[in-house]
């Protein structure tokens, strides 16, 4: 063994792992398009900011963005969309349209060393969702878990970080291990609508080790689209016994994406030193 080799091997890996660890805590570029002009502690830029899609007028119950003339009512909380689909959830709540900046983020979060972003977005969900959610009500915060074998090849999973910084910010229990994936599915993302609730159907089973009766849970995601995933995680915990169901997500995916439902961030100084760096 070449122990001249294996230093130099040692001090290379601590030399990137120090590297990764100081883009994490002090990002030095904006995570979404690389640009250097950051405000102090911040992880994206002025113009990545200005592009987050916020709904501005979602759905009631599925969150989906409507247009200001669709008028939902006690009677009526229902969309289109969500009339003609199953629902568990007692609401679905997303930040922003899967567009933009929101696509971008979405799809960089589900990379590997993308925590900083993940961290990022989990603060905004939790300051974003205080006013929207009963938090002092709520038991349990439940990320939407991998398969053990996409766990082992890929070793990170978004929803885990978003739903740690949101539970951490609310105080509450984090369930990591609360669901699992009993099955391997296709990518949601490569089929129809009607082919993605087939594709996960069943395939979630709460874990022993935690009474769910009674208990109000909120389930943590990067992205809805057409709800399958959410409503298949819905299920198993309702059965278990839980009162209530939430879903909390970063982005909202429809399949006729409209920009007249957005509102973006206003770009103002105090604006945004209101959201979390």
């Amino acid at each position: 063994m070449d122990l001249r080799k294996l230093t130099q091997a040692s001090v290379l890996a601590m030399q990137s792992a120090i590297g990764h660890l100081r883009e994490t805590v002090f990002p030095t570029s904006c995570q979404l398009c690389d640009s250097i002009d950051l405000a102090s502690g911040c992880v994206l830029c002025g113009p990545c900011r200005d592009d987050l899609a916020l709904i501005n007028h979602p759905c009631l119950r599925c969150g989906a963005p409507l247009h200001s003339s669709q008028v939902q009512t006690a009677k009526r909380p229902r969309c289109m969309q969500c009339r003609r689909g199953d629902w568990p959830a007692e609401r679905v709540l997303c930040l922003a349209n899967y567009e933009g900046a929101a696509r971008q983020a979405v799809i960089k979060m589900k990379q590997p060393n993308s925590d900083t972003l993940g961290i990022f977005f989990g603060r905004l969900l939790a300051q974003w969702s205080a006013t929207l959610i009963d938090w002092q009500a709520v038991d349990l915060v439940v990320p939407v878990p991998q398969y053990w074998v996409k766990r082992l090849k890929v070793r990170h999973n978004s929803a885990e970080i978003l739903a740690s910084q949101v539970a951490s910010y609310h105080s509450k229990k984090l369930a990591i291990r609360g669901v699992k994936r009993i099955r391997l599915s296709s990518k949601q993302g490569m089929l129809t609508h009607n082919e993605r609730a087939k594709n996960v159907s069943g395939a979630f089973a709460v874990c022993s080790g935690i009474d769910w009766n009674d208990k109000r849970v909120v389930i943590i995601d990067d992205i809805v689209t057409s709800g399958s995933t959410a409503a298949a995680m819905c299920r198993p915990i309702q059965k278990a016994g839980a009162t209530s169901v939430i879903v909390l997500a970063v982005a909202r995916g429809t399949r006729n994406q409209n920009r007249s439902t957005r509102a973006t961030f206003n770009a103002s100084d105090a604006e945004r030193s209101s959201l979390p760096t």
